[in-house]
């Protein structure tokens, strides 16, 4: 087809009939499709404008074809679209270009009937930089009040505009001028700045000039110095202004100002030949003084010398005094005694030698004479400037035992005692030390003084030190310099440590004692633990022994082949926090063996969080306890003193703390605060937290009876009455023992100052109640008992002195005295001590102590509450 106009006819012919059509049209080109985009940059650095052309396959058809445009990037905008107008092919439109600090690409998209085409755009990053003719500028020496100046050329050497916010100079006389900020510099454009310097004072200077811009901070480091106009002579000074004997006496010509070029020629001169200068001294030039050294000879009389300086008419002068010369020699001891010196080892003594005259002596020599004496220190000829001194040193060394005398003998060049002797004396010994005590018992934290006394030695003093098998350094305790020991606040495993004497004068030779460490009384002192029977209103006393001894299979220490009854641990403040957690099942699972005291595996560890929780019953959160009657209750109000003053589920426990085996697993910790936490069926965690069926806590300082909240079935705290760590290494147990007594031994009746029976036990027995004091009479001898091992004797003292409370049954059929878990000084057990313990048992009485009590008076909960308002959180 040809676009245009075009004519035509058509004929139809039906028999003699012919019919003819005209015809006629316009040939049209079909419309332009888009066939492509292009812009004239195809990369651009900073901000501008891009020209950009969309292209059609052909002309556009009537009315124009609209072409949508977009870019894939904010930093690129372009116009939402672009009209091709009729009959053409391209249309042009402007892209509008931000500046952007990061390289990246712009795609420009035209889309129109269904065809689209694109273009990419490289951006540039458009970073200001600057550059700097020179990073310091030097103005070397300016004359005062001259200005000199330097240029800086600044440079705008990134690919955006540099602004230069603000020049900021520092150093005295330096100043700035020909730019003034801010200024802003395009990128290859640069300026010229002028920095001056113009001296006030003489001397170096230092300074800076700081230039913050956008492209960050620039310093160009500023020195010069000022100088002063050329000096004239103005002084002549000398170090000494008198002199005796020969000697250099430091001297010093002084200028007004700097010497100029070339420096100054100054003349010098003396009036006698007993001083000698130089005939000239040059003070450089730009220095403003010139030292030289005057010669002074021994003078045999005192006389004054004049030495002058002279520059052409100018001239300065001084007078030094010259003294007469004196030799002189003092020795600051004519004897020196070693006393006691240990043979074979060397003592020490210093013989001083000191210049007492008024010009150097000479000492020549220095000998000694005398079995073991020797000299050191010395190098001769030595000469002494006057008020100097020397020390010689004389050693003593014995090879015998017994006196030995020797000379010292020094010869010099003095006017008086030119050859002086200094006797010397000495015996020769065998060191020896003896510690007193040899043996002591010390409670924790108690200090014992020893006392060391040392022969054989003029030095008597020694050096203190204390160790242990089952401690190292302050877990054994402290010693002070003055022989006093502090034991630590722990009993350590084993209890004995050895406090040791070592001579200073022959450390080999030392002497020790032996320390046994007990623990410190717990509660106050008025406390049934702490209070001797004898003390105690007792109100009769009946034999219970036999009877007791009949119920019994096996008396023992609790139980001798075990843990113990309670493992016992003092926190410090720096032991961690951990978790206490409440589980109602812990004793039935340790006591099957589902769950152990501590070392389970990580799924028995989950398993017993799962059923364990933070959150506590009640905050005393008693043991199961029961009246007399059987039935089961919990104190009265009055009984929970610690609800009221302190309660924590986060106490301090030292790493190394356990608790005792077995499903009673009781556990006694004292905190740095004095409240001490007991727990019931106890599990530690791997962590260190602590998982148990009951828990409270105690005061240390109170009276440890059933109103604190024990762990034991009488309610007494179960670390009152147990047997300490070192307590029976000791022999020395400062309080009442706890008891715990076969069930038909024990009557379901309660005595003060227990406060409860265990539930479901069975009782039987009709005398002996919980709490019940039992003693042995005063009258009842060691030896009548035929105690005979070391045991017995530690335990018979302590029950016939303080007496034995009942504070818990056994179901073996076992008397147990209850002992702390992991205790080292345990014996062997014995059919020896096995004989000492029933002859204990036989021989104890019932001392009923203020019977049937089951409060506690008003006056006594007022005296322990005043007593524990302080130790509240």
């Amino acid at each position: 087809m040809v676009p245009g106009t075009q004519t035509g006819s058509m004929t139809l012919t039906t028999g003699s009939d012919t019919l003819t059509v005209v015809l006629s049209g316009t040939g049209e080109t079909a419309p332009g499709a888009l066939s492509g985009l292009t812009c004239i940059n195809d990369s651009m650095t900073g901000a501008g404008t891009d020209s950009c052309t969309v292209i059609l396959t052909a002309p556009a058809g009537s009315g124009g074809l609209t072409v949508a445009l977009s870019s894939s990037i904010s930093a690129v905008s372009v116009p939402t679209s672009v009209t091709v107008a009729s009959g053409a092919t391209s249309a042009s439109f402007m892209s509008t270009i931000s500046s952007v600090t990061i390289a990246q690409k712009a795609i420009l998209t035209a889309a129109a009937s269904g065809a689209t085409d694109t273009y990419t755009i490289d951006l540039g990053a458009a970073v200001p930089a600057l550059t700097l003719s020179a990073a310091s500028l030097n103005f070397g020496s300016v004359t005062l009040n001259t200005r000199a100046s330097q240029s800086v050329i600044l440079s705008s050497s990134g690919t955006a505009p540099l602004t230069i916010s603000s020049g900021t100079l520092t150093g005295t006389g330096f100043s700035m001028s020909a730019v003034s900020f801010p200024l802003t510099l395009d990128p290859g454009q640069t300026v010229a700045l002028q920095v001056g310097f113009d001296p006030t004072d003489v001397g170096s200077v230092s300074g800076a000039l700081v230039l913050a811009t956008n492209a960050g901070t620039e310093t160009i480091n500023l020195s010069a110095t000022g100088e002063a106009a050329a000096g004239t002579l103005s002084g002549l000074s000398c170090s000494s202004g008198s002199v005796t004997g020969a000697a250099t006496d430091a001297c010093t010509v002084l200028l007004t100002a700097a010497a100029p070029s070339g420096g100054l020629i100054v003349q010098l001169s003396s009036s006698s030949a007993a001083i000698t200068v130089p005939s000239m001294v040059t003070v450089p030039a730009g220095a403003a003084s010139a030292g030289f050294n005057a010669m002074v000879s021994s003078a045999a009389t005192a006389q004054a010398v004049t030495i002058t300086a002279s520059v052409g008419t100018m001239f300065t002068s001084l007078t030094l005094r010259l003294n007469a010369a004196i030799l002189a020699l003092s020795i600051n001891a004519t004897s020196v005694a070693f006393g006691d010196v240990e043979v074979n080892t060397q003592a020490t003594q210093p013989v001083t030698l000191t210049s007492t005259g008024t010009v150097p002596v000479t000492i020549n020599g220095a000998t000694v004479t005398g079995t073991g004496f020797t000299l050191s220190g010395a190098g001769f000829p030595d000469t002494l400037a006057p008020g100097q001194a020397t020390t010689l040193y004389v050693e003593f060394d014995p090879s015998e035992v017994g006196a030995a005398t020797g000379q010292l003998t020094i010869s010099s060049n003095a006017s008086t005692n030119a050859t002086a002797v200094v006797d010397l004396t000495g015996t020769g010994t065998v060191v020896a030390i003896a510690v007193t005590p040899a043996n002591a018992t010390v409670a924790t934290g108690a200090a014992q003084q020893f006392a060391a006394s040392v022969t054989g030695s003029s030095e008597n003093g020694v050096t203190w030190t204390v160790s242990g098998s089952g401690c190292s350094g302050t877990t054994c305790g402290t010693m002070s310099s003055a022989g006093l020991y502090t034991a630590p606040v722990t009993v350590p495993s084993p209890a004995t440590v050895t406090v040791t004497a070592t001579s200073i004068s022959d450390s080999t030779t030392s002497a020790s004692a032996s320390v046994v460490i007990i623990p410190a009384q717990v509660f106050r002192a008025t406390s049934p633990w702490n209070t001797p029977a004898a003390n105690l209103p007792a109100v009769s006393y009946s034999p219970v022994g036999t009877a007791i001894s009949g119920s019994v299979t096996n008396p023992s220490i609790s139980p001798w082949s075990k843990a113990g009854w309670v493992a016992i641990y003092s926190a410090q403040v720096t032991d961690p926090t951990v978790q206490l957690y409440f589980n109602p099942n812990t004793w039935t699972n340790i006591a099957n063996g589902t769950w152990l005291n501590s070392g389970n595996s990580p799924a028995v560890e989950a398993t017993i969080l799962a059923s364990s929780s933070a959150a506590w019953p009640t905050s005393w959160n008693y043991y199961s306890t029961t009246d007399v009657t059987g039935k089961s209750q919990l104190p009265p109000a009055s009984y929970h003193l610690q609800q009221n003053y302190y309660w924590t589920p986060t106490p301090r426990l030292p790493a190394s703390a356990l608790p005792a085996d077995g499903a009673d697993g009781h556990l006694a910790v004292f905190q740095p605060n004095g409240w001490v936490l007991e727990t019931f069926a106890t599990i530690r965690l791997s962590n260190g937290d602590i998982v148990c069926g009951y828990a409270s806590y105690t005061w240390s300082q109170s009276d440890g009876t059933g109103f604190q909240d024990g762990r034991r079935a009488s309610m007494i705290p179960n670390y009152a009455g147990v047997i300490r760590n070192g307590e029976l290494t000791s022999g020395i147990i400062r309080h009442a023992l706890a008891l715990s007594l076969p069930q038909k031994a024990i009557a379901r009746t309660i005595n003060w100052p227990a406060y409860a029976v265990d539930m479901n036990n069975s009782y039987s027995g009709s005398a002996i109640p919980f709490g019940a004091l039992l003693v042995i009479p005063a009258n009842i001898t060691n030896a009548t008992l035929g105690i005979k091992t070391p045991l017995g004797v530690a335990i018979a003292n302590a029950v016939r002195t303080y007496g034995a409370y009942v504070v818990d049954s056994t179901s073996s059929g076992s008397i147990i005295f209850d002992t702390e878990a992991g205790a080292t000084d345990l014996p062997p057990w014995s059919s020896a001590a096995e004989a000492d313990l029933r002859s204990i048992i036989n021989a104890l009485e019932l001392a009923s102590v203020r019977p049937g009590r089951d409060s506690i008076p008003a006056s006594e909960i007022g005296a322990d509450a005043a007593a524990l308002a302080a130790q509240r959180h």
